[in-house]
């Protein structure tokens, strides 16, 4: 059986002074070259080193460590106290004068809130986008020092810049407005491209991929995107300018429109925009439980248009698009139809004209404007009178320029 020793005399006053966190009276006792360590087998086997670190005094353990001459075990010690504590900022000047952690992986040092040994494994190459370790904490655990960590090290490792982003993300799916508020306070982009869930990988799939904003937009819960605050750019904000006209987000998509410049605003290859195209062609509100026609959720994509093309948005959408639109604006009834027709055609420049009038080339449509609009049934009809006077004067026109030689010959008599 181990004997334990009783403490000399000397170091019962040194713990003491440690206790008492007297830091200049231990810097006369090193000066003075006394004894630091407690002998082996010392009575309830004191530390000098893990009394000093439990009293959480940092320059006394600074000045401990300065004096040197300390054990792997004595470190080690005094290390597992520190980070027991909480006190990484301790735990970071014990590894600095060698002490070492015992092992554990990642994701057990993101459960235990061990800010430390997170900070060892992701400098000792841990990539934190693996398995959505850290995502998986700040959504589950919802602890403030996670916050603390992702702020401090955000710079240091930019991956952990993906893990927050996909947690605001997961947030806000949960409707989780104070956690979702906490975490854009930290620094989450909720612009960022993320995974559809905890279980997707970096990098993301462009086509399969989310944001929180996207998903906040989505579920429209004002709580939700107060707490987001968003303050999009030119570019994020015509991303989800579509996404926020859609689920009748008037006040985050004037928000949006707002910061988009005006020569921006057409931004596909056609010289049109996407969000006008999308708008343009969506299909009829309805109630999710009772699924009738939603009077409101379409009064509000007619405001939302309504924007578009008073900011100078042009509707221009490729041919193959026309079919679906045609089909989609079928579902609203002849009011809605011809309210929304009458806001493309009669701003200027709004619409190729010939795309227009082939939007409107049904049976269907055009009962239906009829039935509601009759001026505005005429004036289509005498459009494309017009379109096919202009394309049988094109025709003349290209036939009379053709070479006399390129001409058939005239049939022998």
């Amino acid at each position: 059986m181990k004997v334990r020793r009783a403490l000399p005399a000397d170091l019962k006053e040194l713990l003491q002074l440690v206790h008492s966190g007297k830091l200049f009276a231990l810097q006369d006792w090193i000066k003075a070259g006394k004894p630091l360590r407690c002998p082996e087998g010392a009575k309830l086997n004191a530390g000098v080193l893990s009394a000093a670190v439990e009293t959480g005094f940092h320059s006394l353990v600074e000045e401990l460590l300065r004096a040197g001459g300390w054990s792997p075990s004595d470190l080690g010690k005094a290390l597992e106290i520190a980070r027991s504590g909480r006190r990484f900022d301790i735990a970071e000047l014990l590894n600095h004068h060698g002490a070492r952690p015992k092992p554990s992986d990642f994701q057990t040092s993101c459960d235990k809130l061990d800010l430390f040994m997170m900070a060892h494994h992701l400098r000792a190459g841990t990539d934190p986008n693996r398995d959505n370790i850290f995502a998986q904490a700040l959504s589950y655990m919802k602890a403030r020092p996670l916050l603390g960590f992702y702020r401090q090290y955000r710079t240091e490792f930019p991956a952990l810049e993906d893990q927050a982003s996909l947690a605001l993300a997961e947030t806000v799916k949960n409707d989780q407005a104070r956690w979702t508020a906490l975490l854009a306070w930290a620094g989450a982009d909720p612009f960022r491209s993320v995974p559809n869930d905890l279980s997707g990988i970096f990098p993301v799939d462009a086509e399969d991929c989310t944001t929180a904003a996207n998903e906040a937009i989505w579920r429209n819960n004002p709580e939700i995107l107060k707490a987001l605050h968003l303050k999009p750019t030119p570019a994020q904000a015509i991303a989800h300018l579509s996404t926020a006209g859609y689920h009748d987000n008037f006040e985050v998509f004037r928000t949006f429109l707002a910061v988009i410049p005006r020569d921006q605003i057409n931004n596909t290859p056609r010289a049109s925009c996407d969000a006008l195209e999308r708008m343009v062609s969506r299909w009829a509100s309805r109630n999710l439980h009772t699924n009738a026609r939603d009077a409101k959720g379409d009064d509000e994509n007619l405001k939302c248009v309504e924007l578009l093309l008073d900011a100078g948005a042009r509707w221009n959408p490729p041919p193959e698009d026309l079919r679906h639109a045609r089909r989609n604006i079928l579902q609203h009834d002849s009011r809605y139809i011809v309210q929304l027709l009458r806001l493309l055609l009669y701003t200027p420049n709004a619409v190729n004209i010939p795309s227009f009038l082939e939007l409107c080339h049904s049976q269907s449509i055009r009962a239906k404007i009829i039935a509601a609009d009759m001026p505005l049934a005429r004036e289509l009809q005498d459009l494309r009178k017009a379109a096919r006077s202009a394309n049988a004067a094109d025709a003349a026109a290209k036939k009379e320029t053709v070479p006399v030689a390129e001409q058939a010959p005239a049939a022998a008599s």
